[in-house]
C-alpha cells in the first residue's frame, strides 16, 4: 500500500512565484491584462513577488487573522510533520 500524508488540519507550505506561473500557466501578457485574487494563498510569495514586478495581485486567507510569531510558529510545526511523514528514499 502507498504511504500517505496524514494531516489534522490545513498545512502552511508556500508555493513560489514560478510555481504559481507554471500551475496556472500565467505569463507576462495576462498578469499585465489581470487584477487576481489569489484565494487560500496562505505563505506564499506569488502576491509579494507579482506586486513587486508591478503587477495586480491581492492575497486572501484565514490565517491572515493570525500575528506573525503564530503563522511562523504553525509553519515550522507543518514542514516538520510533512517532513516526519515522507518515505525514506
Amino acid at each position: 500500500m502507498e504511504k500517505q500524508l496524514k494531516l489534522k488540519d490545513f498545512v502552511l507550505l508556500g508555493r513560489t512565484f514560478e510555481e504559481y506561473c507554471a500551475m496556472f500557466n500565467l505569463d507576462n501578457y495576462f498578469l499585465s491584462k489581470n487584477i487576481i485574487l489569489d484565494v487560500a494563498s496562505g505563505v506564499s510569495s506569488f502576491c509579494t513577488q507579482t506586486n513587486k514586478a508591478g503587477f495586480r495581485v491581492t492575497a486572501s486567507d484565514r490565517i491572515y487573522g493570525f500575528n506573525i510569531e503564530e503563522i511562523e510558529s504553525k509553519g515550522r510545526s507543518d514542514l516538520k510533520e510533512v517532513i516526519r511523514q515522507l518515505p525514506n528514499i
